[in-house]
């Protein structure tokens, strides 16, 4: 995978195909660089979070009006790993989700807000787990 993916078209809101943002949103990770001092990191890391948090709110928003809540949760906690912004865990809290994926989230709320002592992302993942957990019981049944 090339960064160059993520700094043109097909990582924003106007990609029509919401497989490939979702892919693309999934690995986002791997590119965000986090160095301090880097006037090229800090600029490549602002373009890539400002994305993330666009492709993020755009995935949700196709997921919620096709009446898909677990899908919108995960494309919500997927810009949460890698941007915890308070705007994302506020669209993720107004979503109708079964109730073992909202105990999930309370520590993801706590995370974001600062008030969690362990690693936001292994949260985010605890909660990424409970989504998908609940769309397998969603489908057993």
């Amino acid at each position: 995978m090339d960064v160059s993916a993520y700094l043109g078209p097909a990582y924003s809101a106007a990609n029509p195909d919401p497989a490939e943002l979702d892919r693309l949103l999934q690995n986002v990770g791997t590119f965000l660089p986090r160095l301090d001092g880097s006037q090229f990191a800090e600029e490549i890391n602002a373009q890539l979070q400002h994305r993330t948090l666009a492709v993020s709110r755009h995935l949700a928003g196709l997921h919620q009006a096709q009446g898909h809540g677990l899908a919108a949760a995960r494309a919500l906690l997927l810009g949460l790993r890698n941007v915890p912004d308070p705007e994302l865990l506020e669209m993720l809290s107004s979503l109708d989700l079964p109730e073992p994926v909202r105990e999930a989230l309370r520590p993801v709320q706590a995370g974001v807000a600062g008030d969690l002592d362990c690693s936001l992302c292994d949260v985010i993942t605890d909660a990424l787990n409970a989504v998908a957990r609940a769309g397998e019981q969603r489908f057993a049944t």
